[in-house]
């Protein structure tokens, strides 16, 4: 791995004397250096004021807050009242269930009529 280290220091230091060479001397690099007009793409983004990546990153920074607020929303449901409206319904089904049988009876009774009503109401 060292040697290869060696080469690659080689050659770039070779490369880069070559292109300091022809700078030196007035020469362009390439053929079409001469006609290719300069621009540095990353200092133009730099300058510009409407960089679609702060755009883009804006926008994902308001969806994740957003999504973070529906997630907590939802688990707020799931985890807080639905919970809660579940004991509630328990309890009250624990209270109508005390081992009286008149009440057992009156429950089957009321929960009749409520089927004759659903029959003969559609």
């Amino acid at each position: 791995m060292f040697h290869g280290l060696i080469f690659t220091y080689r050659c770039h230091f070779a490369v880069t004397s070559l292109r300091l060479q022809r700078r030196q001397a007035g020469e362009p690099e390439d053929g079409l250096a001469a006609r290719r007009p300069q621009f540095n793409g990353l200092q133009h983004a730099r300058r510009v004021a409407v960089n679609g990546q702060r755009i883009g990153m804006g926008l994902v920074g308001y969806a994740s807050r957003l999504a973070w607020w529906v997630d907590r929303a939802i688990d707020w449901i799931y985890d807080g009242a639905a919970v809660g409206v579940t004991l509630r319904l328990t309890g009250g089904v624990k209270r109508a269930h005390s081992g009286n049988y008149s009440a057992y009876v009156l429950w089957c009774l009321v929960g009749t009529v409520v089927v004759i009503v659903i029959l003969l109401g559609s």
